[in-house]
């Protein structure tokens, strides 16, 4: 038996992941919506905690994936967002 097969937990784990983004999707609208009339060090500051809290939640699952999980894990998101990560990636960092 080798050591790199799924178990009950990592597949749960890579479930979880996956709705946890899809539901950040549209937490991001809200988070828009509410900084939009915040100025922009309290905007910076707000971002920058809400970006902690999910940094601190999911960093080490994350960081525990092996290559193939990394990769299944990616197949997930792209069928739940609908969208290739390229396209995901590249909103988010602005390009």
């Amino acid at each position: 038996m080798t050591s790199n097969k799924f178990t009950i937990g990592n597949f749960g784990l890579l479930l979880l992941l996956v709705t946890a983004l899809s539901s950040c999707e549209s937490n991001f609208k809200e988070v828009q919506k509410q900084t939009s009339e915040m100025r922009k060090g309290k905007r910076k500051k707000y971002t920058k905690e809400l970006q902690d809290q999910l940094k601190d939640e999911f960093e080490t699952p994350l960081r525990n994936l092996s290559k193939t999980q990394g990769m299944i894990l990616m197949k997930m998101i792209e069928k739940e967002v609908q969208a290739p990560i390229y396209y995901l990636i590249r909103d988010l960092r602005g390009n």
